[in-house]
């Protein structure tokens, strides 16, 4: 199995693990046999492509004849969420319009996640230095970003899922785990930097979203804390 493969794999497996999407029958566009017809419930056909550190996947959800269009949008809609969620690095989600495919007498909607191969994570055994403004962020066990773009959903009146989502802001998602909590000292707003030889990341304007405590298997506290940046430099 490639990476790619792998990626996929892992997302499909985190989509059916909500349970949400119990009825819907995932195959591959590639190493499965065509789809039967007339398609019965719903079949999402998944292919995907990798480029540039980047991976594009398509998921294309058909409903079967007892399904309405207007029923397998919205169900596409709140795949393409779960999807979001379960893939990790995904940088930007999007639909396209509600067809009908007269060869196999069903409706279907195409969705493609844009991901990222690149994590942005590093560990103790990398050469890096970690600052909030000029002071050193000691106790640093991981550091890891993702890039993500924030979903706005479009409502119609009484209805409770969205039929549309579209892009809004985009933002830098990163986590610290960390020894201490010094780093709780600082007013959000600060600017976190991450320093690796000649190399320079700075993120600007972040903001502490969360903090969560576990004990590792040596028995030692770590606190992962969850910061959220506007934008970022690389210098």
């Amino acid at each position: 199995m490639t990476e790619i493969e792998r990626i996929i794999t892992e997302i499909i497996h985190g989509v059916k693990q909500s349970g949400k999407f119990t009825n819907i029958r995932f195959i591959n566009a590639y190493n499965s046999k065509p789809a039967e017809k007339p398609v019965e419930g719903y079949l999402a056909v998944v292919e995907m492509a990798g480029f540039d550190e980047k991976i594009k996947l398509n998921v294309r959800l058909i409903g079967g004849s007892d399904i309405s269009g207007s029923q397998l949008g919205y169900t596409a809609v709140e795949l393409a969420a779960v999807l979001k969620e379960a893939a990790e690095n995904a940088e930007s989600v999007s639909l396209s319009e509600t067809k009908y495919d007269k060869s196999i007498t069903a409706f279907y909607r195409d969705i493609n996640l844009l991901l990222s191969m690149n994590d942005g994570e590093i560990d103790d055994g990398d050469n890096v230095s970690v600052y909030i403004g000029s002071d050193v962020l000691d106790g640093v066990i991981t550091f890891k970003w993702e890039e993500k773009t924030e979903e706005i959903g479009l409502y119609e009146f009484n209805r409770g899922a969205p039929y549309a989502i579209i892009n809004g802001r985009h933002y830098n998602d990163i986590t610290l785990e960390v020894k201490s909590l010094s780093l709780l000292s600082f007013e959000n707003g600060f600017t976190l930097r991450i320093e690796n030889g000649d190399s320079v990341l700075s993120f600007l304007n972040c903001v502490i979203n969360k903090v969560l405590t576990s004990v590792n298997a040596r028995g030692q506290i770590v606190y992962t804390v969850k910061i959220i940046s506007e934008s970022k430099v690389i210098s």
